[in-house]
């Protein structure tokens, strides 16, 4: 007999086994903190991004724990909550420092450099910008030219370069 599936933080997995609740539990609960954070109010990003970081720090996903901190900071700043909306999106730098992938090294420095700029703090900002920055282009360089060029042109990326003040590195194919 096949079990149905439960509820974890609303998103009908709560159920599952250990090994699964360990693989999804993070991706699915920051998942609905980031549509709150887009689609919703920020009281509800800041509470399902909250829920979010227990789980993942429950299942000892910190990867899933450095972009939910990044949603709880952004949601915080909308929010007024200026020096908990840093707090939340320096630990999530910190946490992305301590994890391999450079994508989610820039990627935490790139909400810490909106998140400051909104906020009317231009010397953060621009620091977080330059970082993230940085670290696009030193991955790009270790990429084939096939796949940095993608990378680079990306409008994400593209607009990080830019708020860095980094030139377009132009990868030949």
């Amino acid at each position: 007999m096949r079990r149905r599936p439960g509820r974890l933080c609303g998103t009908g997995a709560e159920h599952a086994t250990a090994w699964t609740t360990w693989l999804i539990a993070g991706r699915l609960a920051y998942a609905r903190a980031e549509i709150a954070l887009h689609a919703e109010s920020p009281e509800s990003a800041a509470e399902w991004a909250d829920q979010a970081i227990e789980v993942a720090r429950r299942t000892r996903r910190r990867k899933y724990e450095a972009l939910s901190l990044t949603v709880l900071g952004q949601a915080l700043a909308r929010l007024g909550r200026r020096e908990e909306a840093f707090e939340a999106l320096r630990s999530a730098v910190a946490i992305a420092d301590d994890l391999v992938g450079p994508p989610a090294r820039w990627h935490a420095r790139a909400a810490l450099g909106q998140v400051a700029q909104a906020l009317g703090d231009d010397e953060t900002a621009a620091t977080a910008y330059k970082e993230a920055g940085s670290l696009i282009e030193s991955f790009a360089g270790t990429l084939a030219p096939e796949r940095a060029a993608p990378l680079v042109a990306a409008p994400p990326v593209e607009e990080i370069l830019s708020l860095a003040g980094h030139r377009p590195v132009r990868h030949e194919l």
